[in-house]
């Protein structure tokens, strides 16, 4: 769908049409959960932040500014919303790949996957947001700054200091041996 058919849905569900949103769900409740999941990691939890966000949109179509995407809009509430939800569990998590490294040791590949997560964990949202978005939903970058609503240079440089951290924790990691 492009940004009129966009507008025309929003302001039919703006006039009493709420069936007209089933349309949107359509258009985006799978790509909210590749962010999320990407970000989360966690099928229940990117399942969970979809439908608060989709209600969110719901609840806000009459706040959507015309003058900038619907896509970029729906990305951003998205991209609050993970950010939100993020800073609330980061303070509850309980560290499961201490779990993973006891029970299944050795594992070179598995060791790898769990030194990225725990250096995808560790990097500041707006980071791990990013990197969310380039490497497990394939966006481009010009798409991430528009919802980010950021710059592409700025985009460029967040996403490159996150690999950076990434690559740092993987390597000095395994240097160290702290598996």
């Amino acid at each position: 769908m492009d940004e009129q058919e966009f507008k025309e849905i929003v302001e039919k569900i703006i006039n009493g049409k709420k069936d007209e949103f089933s349309k949107i769900i359509q258009s985006f409740q799978k790509k909210i959960f590749q962010i999320a999941m990407g970000f989360f990691r966690n099928r229940e939890e990117a399942m969970d932040l979809t439908q608060e966000a989709l209600i969110k949109i719901f609840q806000n179509l009459n706040k959507w500014k015309h003058n900038k995407s619907f896509s970029a809009w729906v990305f951003t509430i998205t991209n609050n919303l993970c950010i939100d939800r993020y800073r609330k569990i980061k303070k509850e998590k309980i560290d499961a790949s201490k779990i993973y490294e006891k029970i299944l040791p050795g594992n070179e590949y598995l060791d790898s996957t769990i030194k990225i997560e725990k250096a995808l964990d560790n990097l500041p949202p707006k980071e791990k947001m990013l990197i969310s978005m380039k490497y497990f939903n394939d966006m481009k970058l010009m798409e991430i700054s528009e919802v980010l609503n950021i710059s592409l240079g700025t985009t460029k440089s967040i996403l490159h200091r996150g690999i950076k951290k990434i690559r740092k924790y993987v390597f000095s990691s395994e240097e160290s041996g702290n598996e």
